[in-house]
């Protein structure tokens, strides 16, 4: 699948200048980092108080907001399993491990101005195309 990457030329045409552009590559990186660091609750800000800004800000915020939702599913799922049925901690591990690469990926597509859309993120809040 073609990554589909920010149009600076288009976006400065709309009005937002560079100074524009670097400061939402610069949210939308936070919000992925937020997100890992505080699961659900740093994207859900931004995805609340950031609601006028630009599409490609949105983007991130909804995508970080999806995927760690699924995170948070996903980790009460592997604890259950991990306490209740194992009695051993493998899916736990797992599920932080996958956090966290692919938080940090998405840090870096966000950097390179590309709208990066997670892999494995259940959609709750629908995509823009």
């Amino acid at each position: 699948m073609k990554e589909k990457k920010l149009d600076i030329e288009a976006v400065l045409a709309l009005g937002q200048t560079e100074e524009d552009i670097k400061i939402d590559r610069q949210l939308a990186m936070t919000c992925h980092m937020l997100g890992f660091i505080t699961g659900v609750f740093g994207p859900l800000i931004f995805f609340f108080t950031k609601k006028e800004d630009a599409e490609f800000l949105r983007h991130h915020e909804r995508e970080a907001l999806n995927f760690q939702i699924t995170m948070f599913l996903a980790a009460v799922i592997a604890i259950y399993l991990d306490i209740y049925v194992l009695n051993h901690m493998y899916f736990t591990p797992v599920i932080f491990i996958t956090d966290s690469i692919l938080s940090f990926t998405a840090v870096m597509k966000a950097n390179a101005d590309i709208y990066y859309n997670y892999p494995v993120a259940i959609p709750f809040f629908k995509r823009k195309h």
